[in-house]
């Protein structure tokens, strides 16, 4: 079948892309393949699970702590991988 075929090499595109760090990359991946194939739910979960991937660790990064020192209250933000 065309379509599977199509999938799975998007798929492994976004995969390679996903490894190599390049996220933006993967998700412009996901979404010309979803142009080509809008109704497919392989790539629809996958753009949803790299994106979710993505946001957790924005979130991470920018995570605010509060610490106590001298005293006051200090907010120091974490830079840490998710």
């Amino acid at each position: 079948d065309a379509g599977a075929a199509l999938e799975r090499d998007h798929l492994q595109r976004a995969e390679k892309l996903w490894q190599q760090n390049q996220l933006s990359g993967a998700l412009g991946e996901l979404d010309a393949a979803l142009l080509v194939l809008p109704e497919n739910t392989q790539l629809q979960r996958r753009r949803t699970w790299y994106r979710e991937l993505i946001d957790r660790r924005i979130a991470g990064q920018c995570q605010r702590v509060v610490q106590i020192v001298d005293g006051r209250i200090e907010a120091d933000t974490l830079n840490r991988q998710a």
